[in-house]
């Protein structure tokens, strides 16, 4: 917002904005800070919290799980070997390896019952026992009576076999699914192995561990995973998918214990817990608990959500608070700015109000202050204006008598900027080239003045002027055009204008319009071979002048003789009715007498309306004949001048016939127009043979533009037509001449031949144009037409 118009209200605002703003950014920091704490500070965050708290959870869990497997695979391992080391199955296993007879089903029932009292300590934990045949790999004893003889492939019994490996576990697949088999050698005193134990057992399944609280603390996407030491999965546990066997996800890690953050399949951050249970001396399980973060999180993202809107709702408070108390700070610098801005409209009385400057505080010294600056502006103000309109007065003084100075000069005085554009031209310039100041000032000079095919050399020369070469380009011819397109030449002389520095500001040049001397020399150039067709043609000049000076002359002598005929006609009249009033007043009755003054008035009258002639065209020659424009209507005044000159027409036996529209407005002077429309239906009048029709009518149109690219303005053609002779051929201009009668005069009419010279004069103050010809059924045809608004005219005033 520009600062002009920056108000207090919006100043409050922005400050409740600025500290709203800050308040939110606070609230959001520390709640930013709040969760997710500044680890560069060792400032832990509730985010860091949580996760930890569910670290230090599955932790435990995890603990607990290894505890419980490492103790049932610890148990089964002892049974199996307490089983092995049996004195009893060692005595079957040598009478059978001996050859004695019913070895072997004593072997088998010595099994069947070694895998009854399994069952019975503990149901569903073993599948089945077997007795194996080092040598053949075969089924000697077995829980199942259908095993015995049958040889087994798997590779675990090659482990079990090797030297000082006692003990060997191995998870192998079953018709059920997925079997722990722990294989156990059975030795003779000497060490010699007679047999290998196999027990097959379910594996350890993990929700036999899990209490409600663990279960709970899993959250929704928890899961136990127990990975045997090739990193297949032996048992898990996911609170809402069951059991995930097979559909894991694959172990990242072996033999290794901690917290990891992974990556899981859907591409979700999870928490891993790992934990190793020692199966082996070598070999080991591995136990992981796997947990979504956000999943560990979810707590947290409620809380955080409700200290958001807390946040927000105490933001929206803080911001209205701070705008409250803005405001009210704020409504004294309003006052202040209603003052400023009163002030600046020129309402200099004004001043800040003393409840606000008499504050004892910043902004009541500052209205004080405002209020005292006020006063001293205005103090020196008043003095700056008298200074100014004095030193305006003196150099309005000194500019007129400069501009008086180069006015006089009969020769062109131009300036131009260092651009080229007109800063400055004389009265003798102006008239040179036909063109108003405010036509040239500011213009480019070489692109409006210089014909177009010599600009580019113009302006060098001028450029090389600028540069110093002032002798070189002090004197100088070149064309100029005119305002009108025609060309004058012109000699130059240029002057240097340097500031105090002696930089170039421009040029000052004198010019001499030598178009008409050059066209002289050139005329005596050409004439010179050709004297005796230059004498010819000058004698034949002076015979025109001289036919033409005499032509005037007799103009002349003809209007004086029409003057001296048209002044002593009506003069005479009075004096001769004077004389008779004065020799027989005292006879006469009153009506005769009456009679002579009416004479003495009409001849007065008509000797009135000579002398008002002249003096309209003394006017109109001289220019002080003022024209005072308002709205009318040409219509009204037609009719006023056929009702004026009804009698005459009708003592003369003529008839005035009206054609035109009701009502014709425009803008004129209706007395001058009123005298125009008189004067042509007067002489329309005189023309006009008894029993004839004299025509007048009006119509509408368009007023042709001066300019080719001007447009055209609606206007009035108005046409007096009578039924007299007409006028002579080649009279139609020559009869709107001043002291001019036309040669139709010898039908009687007279005149002194200054009507129609008026009319013209009248007719073009209004802007509009009068012609003269003749009606194609016969008599003369006056027209004139008006632009209904003349151009550059106001109201009531003058062109």
């Amino acid at each position: 917002m520009p600062a002009g118009k920056l108000k207090p209200t919006t100043l409050s605002s922005r400050i409740g904005l600025v500290f709203g703003t800050g308040a939110v950014l606070t609230v959001a920091i520390l709640l930013l800070v709040w969760y997710f704490g500044i680890p560069a500070l060792a400032l832990h965050g509730a985010r860091d919290r949580l996760i930890q708290e569910a670290i230090n959870f599955q932790n435990q869990l995890a603990d607990n799980q290894q505890m419980l497997i490492s103790n049932d695979l610890r148990e089964r391992r002892d049974d199996v070997e307490f089983f092995a080391e049996s004195d009893t199955l060692a005595a079957r296993l040598r009478d059978w390896r001996e050859g004695k007879q019913g070895a072997a089903a004593s072997l088998q029932s010595t099994v069947g019952r070694l895998s009854e009292r399994m069952q019975s300590a503990y149901t569903d934990r073993y599948l089945r026992l077997q007795i194996i045949d080092p040598r053949t790999r075969r089924i000697i004893a077995s829980s199942d009576a259908s095993d015995p003889g049958r040889a087994i492939p798997a590779h675990w019994v090659e482990q079990a076999l090797l030297p000082n490996n006692s003990e060997h576990l191995s998870l192998e697949a079953g018709s059920d699914g997925l079997e722990l088999i722990i294989a156990r050698q059975v030795q003779d005193p000497d060490g010699h192995i007679l047999a290998v134990l196999a027990a097959y057992a379910q594996p350890y399944e993990l929700d036999a561990g899990i209490s409600p609280l663990a279960e709970h603390n899993l959250g929704q996407t928890g899961a136990i995973y127990l990975y045997d030491w090739q990193g297949y999965l032996v048992s898990s546990h996911q609170r809402h998918s069951g059991d995930v066997r097979g559909a894991a996800q694959p172990l990242n890690r072996h033999g290794i214990e901690g917290s990891f953050f992974e990556t899981g399949p859907n591409g979700r951050e999870q928490l891993a817990t790992y934990r190793l249970i020692r199966v082996g001396a070598s070999e080991g399980w591995t136990l992981v608990i796997r947990r979504d973060t956000s999943d560990a999180l979810t707590p947290l993202h409620g809380l955080a959500f409700r200290a958001s809107l807390f946040a927000l709702v105490l933001s929206a408070i803080l911001i209205l608070v701070v705008i409250v108390l803005a405001r009210r700070i704020t409504a004294r610098i309003s006052a202040m700015t209603d003052v400023a801005e009163a002030i600046a409209r020129g309402e200099t009385e004004r001043r800040v109000p003393a409840a606000v400057a008499n504050r004892n505080d910043d902004i009541g010294h500052l209205a004080a202050v405002f209020n005292t600056m006020v006063e001293k502006l205005e103090s020196w103000n008043a003095v700056l204006d008298r200074e100014v309109r004095k030193r305006t007065v003196e150099l309005d003084a000194e500019k007129a008598a400069a501009q008086r100075y180069l006015d006089i000069a009969a020769v062109m005085l131009l300036a131009l900027d260092r651009n080229g554009r007109i800063t400055m031209i004389n009265q003798a310039g102006k008239v040179i080239l036909g063109v108003t100041e405010s036509d040239v000032i500011g213009r480019d000079w070489f692109a409006s003045f210089v014909p177009e095919r010599l600009r580019a050399s113009v302006r060098d020369v001028f450029l090389r002027l600028m540069t110093g070469e002032t002798e070189i380009v002090r004197n100088y011819e070149n064309p100029v055009i005119r305002l009108d397109g025609r060309e004058r030449e012109i000699a130059w002389r240029n002057i240097l204008i340097t500031d105090e520095a002696g930089h170039a500001q421009g040029i000052l040049a004198c010019g001499i319009d030598i178009t008409d001397r050059k066209a002289t020399d050139a005329e005596l150039a050409r004439h010179r071979a050709h004297l005796e067709e230059l004498v010819g043609e000058r004698t034949t000049q002076l015979a025109e002048a001289r036919d033409q000076a005499e032509a005037a002359n007799r103009a002349k002598s003809e209007f004086l003789a029409n003057m001296s005929h048209e002044l002593r006609t009506p003069m005479h009249g009075v004096l001769s009715f004077a004389r008779l009033g004065q020799t027989r007043a005292a006879s006469l009755p009153p009506e005769k007498v009456q009679e002579y003054f009416t004479h003495i008035a009409d001849s007065g009258n008509r000797l009135l309306s000579l002398l008002n002639d002249l003096l309209d065209l003394s006017k109109l020659e001289s220019g002080h004949m003022h024209m005072n424009y308002s709205s009318t209507d040409l219509a009204t005044i037609a009719r006023e001048a056929v009702s004026q000159l009804s009698a005459l027409a009708a003592g003369r036996g003529v008839r005035l016939l009206i054609e035109g529209s009701d009502v014709a407005p425009l803008s004129a002077d209706r007395e001058r127009l009123l005298q125009v429309m008189t004067n042509l239906i007067g002489n329309a009048i005189k023309f006009t043979a008894a029993d004839s029709v004299i025509r007048i009518n009006w119509a509408a149109i368009e007023m042709m533009p001066d300019a080719s690219d001007a447009h055209g303005s609606p206007g009035w053609r108005v046409t007096v037509i009578d039924a007299g002779p007409g006028i002579p051929a080649g009279e139609e201009e020559a009869i709107f001449d001043k002291f001019v009668q036309s040669s139709g005069t010898s039908t009687g009419a007279g005149g002194t031949g200054l009507g129609l010279a008026i009319c013209r004069e009248i007719i073009s103050r209004h802007h509009g144009r009068i012609t003269a010809s003749n009606a194609p059924e016969g008599g003369a045809c006056f027209t004139f037409a008006l632009p209904s608004d003349p151009p550059t005219i106001e109201e009531g005033g003058n062109p």
